[in-house]
Order: C-alpha cells, then structure tokens, then sequence
C-alpha cells in the first residue's frame, strides 16, 4: 500500500488532463444520449406508421402492436429524458471546453477550485464512459492507453 506522501505531488499539467476529461466525458456523453434520443424519435415515427397501416388494412392485432410500441417508446421518452441529458451534457462540456481555453493563465489552486466547481455542477453520466475518455485524454497527451472492456467499446461506437 501506498502511503499518501510517497504519490508525486500534483502539478498544473495534471489539472488540465482533468479538464480535458471532463470535456471528453462530456461529449461522449452528449452524444450518446442525442443518438439514443433521435433512435427512440426514429422508433415512434416508424411505429406511428405502421398504427396508420394497421387501420388502413383494418389491421386490429397491427394497430394493437403498433400502439404498444409506441406507448413504450414514448414512456422511455418521459422517463430518460434523452434530449435533456444530451443538452445538460453539452451545457457541461463547453463549460469544461472554457475552462481548458483559460487553464494556462491560471494557477494550479485557482484552476484546482474552478474544476471543483464544474465537477459538482455537472449531470451524472454513464459510468461506462469514464474509461474511454481516459483512454482518450491519455492517448492524446502521449501517454499509454488504457485497457477497454467490449462494452465500453460498444459504446464509444455508439456515442
């Protein structure tokens, strides 16, 4: 076990990797929850037309299914809120975006208190996208990648 006074101390380079994971976390996040948001709207208009269909060929058991669909779909609507996560996330990202463009005239306590404030403030978000976005901001600083499991990789390819 590592004692706390045997980690290296934190330097200003360290809270900027920070920021620009929250951006990243931010933007898979994002945009997972718009696609998911525009797959559910695709569903319900797919379903909306076979309800049409149903009753156009007096379809009984076609409307039935149809209007199961899309009472479902719409109740995934209501309940996840996809569009109001995309939007939250987005809000999130640009706010962490401002804070990576101001890092450098700021020093490490001022910077250290403003991502404090952001992390707090911000939705929470998937947990299987805390990985990936790691592996990205270390991937893009020059440093090792991290393992990803099958799941977050089907994910990210989602996002």
């Amino acid at each position: 076990m590592t004692s706390a006074s045997a980690l290296p101390p934190r330097v200003h380079g360290n809270a900027v990797m920070d920021v620009r994971f929250g951006v990243c976390y931010g933007e898979l996040n994002e945009r997972f929850w718009s696609h998911f948001d525009t797959a559910l709207t695709l569903l319900q208009i797919t379903a909306g037309a076979l309800a049409l269909a149903g009753v156009f060929a007096r379809g009984g058991w076609l409307t039935a299914l149809a209007g199961i669909a899309l009472a479902g779909i719409s109740g995934l609507q209501i309940g996840l809120k996809p569009r109001e996560r995309s939007i939250a996330f987005r809000d999130t990202r640009r706010n962490f975006h401002d804070l990576d463009i101001e890092s450098a005239s700021l020093d490490l306590p001022a910077l250290d208190r403003r991502l404090e404030s952001l992390r707090r403030d911000a939705p929470r978000g998937m947990s299987s996208f805390l990985r990936p976005a790691e592996d990205r901001v270390r991937r893009e600083h020059g440093y090792p990648g991290v393992e990803l499991t099958t799941w977050q990789r089907f994910l990210c390819v989602l996002a």
